[in-house]
């Protein structure tokens, strides 16, 4: 009796990350088509571009949005934290500015100007998951710094151990009545710091 095999939880995480990706991929590809077109009816309405050089403008706004989420995944991944926020500021000015000419592209009144934001907002919110999935498959997280007192550190030194011992070898002596001065020449060091092993 043949039974059917389930696919291992590695293997079905893998086929709902790729068809997570491809869907997302979709849409973003869809919001840009829509953005797109609005954009360059924009341009051409307004009077701001001739018909033949109107596609340039959701070019340069939207592909700068794609543009700078990808510097962003690369600032991530080569721990260019600083750059990250920067540019991350770049993206969310861009991506503010298209939806600003969607709305205006869009007929008067609150719906329009509502669903004509949808498409520059989706474009962003795909990339963003899009570049979290990456982040989290490629960069590593930051160590934890290792909480050290200046203390501890000391005490783990080879000049704390040094020190240590010539404070045990100190105190035993001057169990045996030897004086400061003699236990400092024993040890080599000075009668102040002698001093300090004793009172310490």
């Amino acid at each position: 009796m043949e039974t059917t095999s389930t696919p291992a939880p590695d293997k079905a995480l893998l086929y709902l990350t790729r068809a997570t990706a491809a869907l997302v991929g979709c849409i973003a590809l869809a919001a840009f088509s829509l953005s797109f077109e609005a954009l360059r009816d924009l341009a051409v309405r307004s009077g701001a571009l001739p018909a033949r050089t109107a596609f340039l403008l959701p070019c340069l706004v939207d592909g700068a949005v794609v543009v700078f989420e990808l510097a962003c995944l690369r600032a991530a991944l080569t721990g260019a934290m600083a750059d990250e926020k920067r540019i991350k500021l770049l993206v969310i000015g861009v991506t503010l500015a298209s939806i600003l000419f969607n709305v205006l592209h869009a007929s008067p009144g609150l719906l329009p100007a509502c669903i004509a934001a949808v498409p520059p907002c989706l474009l962003f919110a795909c990339f963003e998951i899009l570049l979290m999935d990456l982040r989290r498959r490629h960069v590593k997280a930051p160590k934890a710094k290792r909480a050290t007192t200046k203390q501890s550190v000391s005490a783990t030194s080879p000049a704390a151990e040094t020190t240590a011992k010539r404070r045990e070898e100190a105190l035993e002596l001057a169990g045996q009545g030897i004086s400061r001065n003699a236990i400092a020449r024993r040890l080599g060091v000075s009668a102040g710091s002698v001093r300090r092993y004793l009172t310490s």
